[in-house]
């Protein structure tokens, strides 16, 4: 349970990032009103809520193709947070807004196309215990959501507003991400031994 459990926090780490903190970005760095920041937020928000319903799809395209529930859920995983990372790269090395905002919505696409295979993998980890496996595996994603904001604020905060600090944190999570998802494994259903014959029905006869 570990593994997927730590997985889900890093995931729900860089979600919580963004809800929280995106708006301030564009308001802060930029100097924007409120309704301008809304306008450049609801751009990269948007992208998440595509890349939720592609990971979906993706994992499910991937389970048929393989036949394998753990390659289908794990590597989605792992592409999700590795493409999320590179999203973010352009916004350490320029301050163009037209960049900065794709790179985001990239970004959040990406690490969103994660999450679908998570809530699934949840319940796949143990099958017998379904609904404890998803509560235990997201409760990562909610200690995440109680101390992401708290981090990154007081990071903002130490560093002057210095909102590389900030990604610099999240990108360093999202390294993490893939690692803890290398080491999730599922627990195969249990197959059913063929029936025994004790009697055949010829002429009698065991």
């Amino acid at each position: 349970m570990w593994p997927a459990t730590a997985a889900c926090f890093c995931h729900g780490w860089i979600l919580w990032f963004f809800l929280n903190w995106v708006p301030s970005f564009f308001a802060q760095r930029y100097g924007m009103k409120i309704e301008h920041s809304a306008v450049f937020s609801t751009f990269v928000l948007l992208g998440g809520t595509v890349g939720t319903a592609a990971g979906g799809m993706l994992s499910d395209w991937y389970l048929t193709r393989t036949g394998n529930r753990l390659k289908a859920r794990r590597n989605v995983i792992i592409f999700g947070f590795l493409s999320a990372l590179v999203g973010l790269i352009p916004l350490m090395l320029t301050r163009n807004v037209t960049i900065c905002t794709a790179s985001l919505c990239f970004a959040f696409f990406c690490s969103e196309i994660a999450d679908s295979p998570l809530w699934v993998i949840g319940s796949e980890i143990a099958p017998e215990h379904s609904a404890t496996s998803s509560a235990l595996t997201f409760s990562g994603m909610a200690l995440a959501g109680a101390i992401s904001p708290v981090v990154v604020g007081y990071l903002l905060d130490a560093s002057n507003g210095n909102w590389l600090v900030a990604f610099g944190a999240s990108m360093v999570v999202m390294v993490l991400g893939p690692l803890f998802a290398m080491r999730i494994r599922l627990e195969e259903p249990p197959v059913e031994p063929p029936a025994r014959l004790d009697r055949l029905a010829v002429g009698g006869t065991r």
